[in-house]
């Protein structure tokens, strides 16, 4: 009887042994699945912008080592700026950001590129098909675009204010802000495309 008890432990312990390490398999398998899905969509959206460069020999600051403007944009002059944006060897740049917003101007849009990772904020100028492609994503806040720009000017506001709120009373801070505003006009671009990438 008792070596039935034993063999009956054994068994069910063996069966909790197996299913778990499946399960642990099984997600392994999973999470190496995903990443490697990650990694597929990365390059595809690496090729896709780089090919959008190519096509118009843009330069591109972030793949640029001379010129990163990655950490350029937060320690920088406009001048600084504007020789990286303003070509004068005629090139345009491509530009990296999210979409803050999409605005009509007569027969022209004007979109609002938030390239968050310079402090940079495009502001260009294009027509109703390029529109119509930045409009394309309503959950604009996980997406971000490739855009092939002609940067025109570079301008640094003058004042920012900023406000804390304790309860009934309000703090207002006025500071020389650290971002840029480039002003041109949209070339081309692709995207939407998972900010992350």
């Amino acid at each position: 009887m008792k070596a039935i008890r034993w063999i009956l432990v054994v068994v069910v312990m063996g069966s909790i042994l197996t299913w778990f390490t499946y399960c642990k398999l099984a997600e392994r398998r999973a999470k190496a699945k995903r990443t490697k899905a990650v990694e597929v969509e990365k390059q595809q959206c690496r090729k896709l912008v780089s090919g959008l460069a190519q096509k118009w020999n843009a330069v591109q600051y972030d793949r640029d080592e001379e010129a990163d403007w990655d950490t350029l944009g937060h320690n920088a002059f406009t001048v600084d700026i504007e020789e990286c944006l303003i070509r004068p060897d005629g090139h345009p740049v491509l530009i990296r950001g999210s979409l803050e917003d999409v605005q009509r101007r007569g027969d022209k849009y004007v979109v609002h590129i938030d390239c968050w990772r310079s402090g940079i904020h495009c502001l260009l100028e294009c027509d109703a098909v390029q529109a119509g492609k930045f409009r394309s994503k309503t959950d604009v806040d996980l997406y971000e675009f490739a855009v092939i720009a002609k940067i025109t000017s570079v301008t640094r506001p003058f004042f920012q204010a900023t406000a804390k709120v304790n309860g009934s009373d309000a703090e207002i801070a006025i500071d020389s802000p650290k971002s840029f505003v480039a002003t041109g006009v949209c070339l081309d671009l692709t995207g939407p495309y998972k900010a992350e990438l």
